[in-house]
Parts: C-alpha cells; structure tokens; sequence
C-alpha cells in the first residue's frame, strides 16, 4: 500500500531495451492527489539516444479533466530520430485496458514532443478505480520503436568542431559583443535567405561581415547550432524568440520546432497571447493548434480576466472570426459522425 504522504511521481519501473526497440513501464503513486506537471527520469534506447515522458494530470476539455503523456527525444547523435509508440494503460492484473498509438514521427533534439493531450478521463478513472489504480496507482506501459534509425557516425561531432572555427571560415556576424565566425557554403545550403545574402552584390558580401542588431546573441548562437547539427537544446527556453529568427532566416524546421514547443506549453492564461503571436510571425501550425485550445476552453477564457479575451474580441475581429469559423466546421465534422453513426443502426 502506498502511503499517502508519498509525493506523486513519474518513476521508471521496468525498462527492456534494444537498439531500435523499448518497452517502458511507469508507475504514478498517489495518483488521485496529483495536481502539478510531472515528467520521468531520462532513459535509453540502444546506445545512442535518451528520452523522457511528460505527464500532464489535468488537461481540460468540454469543462472535463483529462490526463495527457507525451514523448521527448532529449539526446541522440543523429540530427533526428523517426520513430512510432503507443501507450497503454495497465489494470490492476498488468493487463492493457486500453491502448493508443502514435504514427511515426521525426523528433528533434530540444524540439516538441509527441503525444495525446486527451488521453483519458480522470473522472473515467476514478470511477473505476480498484480496476485501473489499485492502492492508487496508475501504471502506463510505453512501446517505443525507432524507425529506419542509423546514427551518423559522428558527422554532427565533426560539425560542432567546424562551427566557429574562426581558421576555416569565410564570412562573420558581430550580434552586440560577440562575433560568430561562418561558412557561407552551410549557411547557404540551410537557408534560402543567406543564399541570397551571399550571392549578391551586397554591403555584406563585399566586407564579408553583417552586424545584427535585432537577434539576442545567444538567440542567434542557438540559430546557427541549430544550421549546423540540426539540434536545439533550448527551444523550450527561448521559443518564441527563435521561432522569430527562424522565421527571418526561413529555417522552416527549427520554426515547426518551435511551434510544437509553444503549443505544448499553451494555457488559459497565454493562449490569446500566443494567437496574436502566430498571426504576426506566420506560424499557420502553432495557430490553428492555439484555436483549438481555445475553442477547447472557450468558458473558462472567456470569463478570466487575466487572458486578455474582451480585448482580444474588440482589437482582432479577424482572429475572432477565424475561431467561430473553427467552431463551425468542427460542429459539421461532428454532425456528420453523428449522421453516420444513425445510419449505422437504421
């Protein structure tokens, strides 16, 4: 029996692994008191990549509680890693009650996670708890599958050793007081905007230098780390900020990254921001997710007076139309499941 003073935690209890395959088995103590975000301690698959589960206790939806679990590629000496798992929840005889699968998807060191924001009713749960969280204890089981995955044999190393090697470059940015020294052959071939930066006859091409004045230097040093090893490890920190360079410099994957990690710290609180954000920097993928966020929590938005909604309805008539119109097609979408589901018993 589990003590009710234990502090609920995300704990790896049963891990078998080999170079493209995991399973993982997690155990939640004291479930029914957990309030606060948890995540796991990272663990391997193979050699060559770490990874962690985040765990979300109350996610709301329709005015209804929900947990959500989501995968994270922490490490890894690719510059990605496809790859597919389900996640299954484990009653009280260690057998699945119910299993949800993820499709395959290429995940980025730093970069946004995958998962289920709506995995399961807590209400569902508790009401079947002897069967689901015996001594109120949630266990989850992970099946984790890397798909095609062939580590690069140091090449991301030998890149890391090139990025500011100031002997071997050919081009360099002063960002405040600090010089990033380059090569414009890598920085052409990752970015439309440098290609054309460096094969005009521009200020910059002949001098062999651009000041930067409205990029953070530790902003722009995370933007070149990310052109040459295809890795962010701050992302989270620094994603609305990134998100902006990415954009400027048309680094079209570290921008989905960036989405993702926006759109998956997304709150009541931030969510009207993060609209006017996405709308402003072009980000189609974090703002169709901000809007069904919101439509998701339209009540509780509506009424707060810390989100900013009765300004937001007044300044953004546009924005506000976009979400009615998100309501609306998600209205026809369920009515005609509904339709379907009549004709299916008539």
């Amino acid at each position: 029996m589990v003590e009710n003073n234990s502090v609920p935690e995300l704990k790896l209890l049963f891990k078998e692994s080999n170079q493209f395959q995991s399973s993982v088995i997690f155990r939640i103590n004291n479930f029914s008191y957990l309030e606060d975000n948890i995540e796991s301690k990272e663990f391997k698959i193979g050699t060559n990549t770490k990874w962690l589960i985040k765990f979300k206790p109350n996610e709301i939806k329709d005015n209804m509680k929900y947990i959500s679990v989501f995968l994270f590629l922490v490490e890894s000496d690719s510059s990605s890693v496809s790859a597919k798992y389900s996640v299954s929840i484990k009653n009280k005889k260690s057998a699945k009650y119910k299993t949800w699968n993820i499709d395959e998807f290429d995940y980025l060191v730093g970069g946004g996670g995958r998962g289920f924001p709506y995995l399961a009713s807590r209400q569902i749960l508790m009401q079947n708890k002897s069967e689901l969280i015996p001594n109120n204890i949630l266990t989850l089981l992970f099946d984790i599958e890397l798909i095609n995955y062939s580590p690069n044999s140091g090449i991301v190393d030998d890149f890391k050793r090139i990025f500011g090697n100031r002997n071997l470059s050919d081009f360099k940015f002063v960002v405040g007081t600090e010089t990033f020294y380059v090569h414009k052959i890598i920085l052409s071939t990752r970015s439309t905007v440098f290609e054309v930066m460096f094969g005009t006859e521009m200020k910059e091409k002949q001098e062999n230098e651009c000041i930067i004045e409205d990029i953070d230097c530790e902003v722009f040093r995370e933007l070149l780390q990310f052109i040459y090893t295809g890795k962010t490890r701050k992302v989270n920190s620094m994603a609305h900020k990134l998100l902006i360079a990415s954009e400027k410099y048309n680094i079209t994957r570290l921008k989905e990254i960036c989405e993702e990690s926006i759109a998956s710290q997304i709150t009541n609180e931030n969510s009207i921001e993060n609209l006017l954000f996405a709308d402003k920097y072009n980000a189609i993928q974090l703002r169709n997710k901000v809007i069904d966020y919101i439509i998701d929590n339209l009540d509780p938005i509506r009424v707060s007076e810390t989100t900013g909604w009765k300004d937001f309805i007044s300044k953004y008539p546009d924005l506000v139309d976009s979400i009615f119109e998100a309501i609306a097609v998600k209205f026809e979408v369920m009515k005609a499941k509904q339709n379907e589901i009549n004709l299916t018993f008539n």
